[in-house]
């Protein structure tokens, strides 16, 4: 009681047959979206000039690892977890993953990861100059990751943990290739959002 629940999909002759084995395991997530899609542009009115590039992704599901090792005793949502007093609860009881099956990945802790971001602005004011060293110079002010808008509940749903990770060898840990290893999230550093002011100077 309290621990996840597993479907028994499958068994030797491919129909369910009361047991919870390998022939269960099933797609339940892609690290592939449907499809991403981007947009840019600059906008000019008199002297100023404004650029726009967002970016997003559809479709796509990630691992949220970082949830997983947190929910059941480590965050505030602990207080909500399955007790013999808390049965309608969808978080595990406390100790759940150390259990036969605590362990194994389950739709639970399989997020939509669909995202729409701000990747970049930019803001301009041109000036004339007319001096003897250049003609006209540029303000500007840039802001990188100003918003993301999405459902996932992690820091970043555009990351990626497990294709990049490497053994003492250069290999990929495990054997791991980044297209196998795409869609996980574990304690992922997110995009920093940054801000910078410029000069330009036109001679």
């Amino acid at each position: 009681a309290g621990d996840p629940k597993f479907k028994d999909i499958s068994g030797p002759d491919g129909k369910p047959d009361g047991k919870i084995d390998s022939r269960d395991r099933t797609i339940i997530g892609s690290a592939n979206p449907d499809f991403i899609f981007g947009f840019t542009n600059t906008f000019t009115y008199k002297k100023f000039d404004l650029t726009v590039f967002m970016h997003g992704a559809v479709g796509n599901q990630l691992l949220n690892m970082s949830r997983m090792n947190l929910e059941w005793n480590r965050t505030t949502k602990a207080l909500s977890r399955w007790t013999p007093t808390n049965t309608n609860s969808d978080i595990p009881r406390n100790g759940f993953y150390y259990s036969k099956y605590g362990g194994y990945i389950n739709s639970h802790f399989i997020e939509d990861a669909s995202f729409l971001r701000m990747k970049n602005i930019t803001l301009g004011y041109t000036v004339p100059a007319n001096l003897k060293f250049f003609q006209s110079f540029r303000l500007y002010g840039t802001v990188e990751n100003l918003f993301t808008i999405t459902k996932y509940s992690g820091w970043d749903p555009e990351v990626d943990t497990k294709g990049y990770e490497s053994n003492s060898t250069g290999s990929p840990a495990g054997g791991q290739t980044a297209n196998a290893g795409a869609g996980m999230d574990y304690n992922s550093y997110p995009s920093m959002r940054s801000f910078t002011i410029g000069l330009n100077l036109n001679f």
